[in-house]
């Protein structure tokens, strides 16, 4: 992972936050996190998540940005079980310390949108009366997300 660090400076304190933020593996209802630590000493990290593209980055953060851990995270891991399907979520990290956060890391993308359904659907009964078996053939055209 590359590393890269962007410097935050506020009146009395300068938390570094990691910009490495990835999405590694995900399944219908499981998202996990991980990023690179901050080069600041004494930092524990909160995890958002916002139904809006930079949601978690505006003043005040948009309405669906949620903070999802209920204390600071000292791993540079985090799963985030029960996410709502059908939808798209963006995802950020904040460095905190003290209870001081730092801006959002960068922000990552995950697309829990179910696919379309198959269109063109269509079956062909084949009867093998010798056999007496009888075969059903399916096809369909799947349809390419946009």
């Amino acid at each position: 992972m590359k590393r890269r660090w962007l410097l935050i400076v506020g009146l009395a304190v300068a938390l570094i936050v990691s910009v490495g933020l990835e999405a590694r593996a995900q399944t219908t209802r499981t998202v996990e996190l991980a990023w690179d630590a901050s080069p600041t000493a004494g930092v524990s990290y909160n995890v958002y998540r916002s139904e809006v593209v930079g949601g978690c980055a505006l003043v005040p953060p948009d309405v669906t940005c949620t903070k999802l851990n209920p204390t600071p995270v000292l791993v540079l891991t985090f799963t985030n079980l029960a996410v709502p399907v059908n939808s798209i979520h963006f995802y950020t990290v904040k460095a905190v310390r003290n209870t001081i956060e730092s801006v959002p890391s960068n922000e990552v993308v995950v697309d829990l949108t179910a696919p379309a359904p198959p269109s063109n659907l269509r079956l062909i009964a084949i009867l093998l009366a010798g056999l007496g078996l009888l075969l059903l053939l399916f096809f369909w055209r799947r349809h390419e997300r946009n």
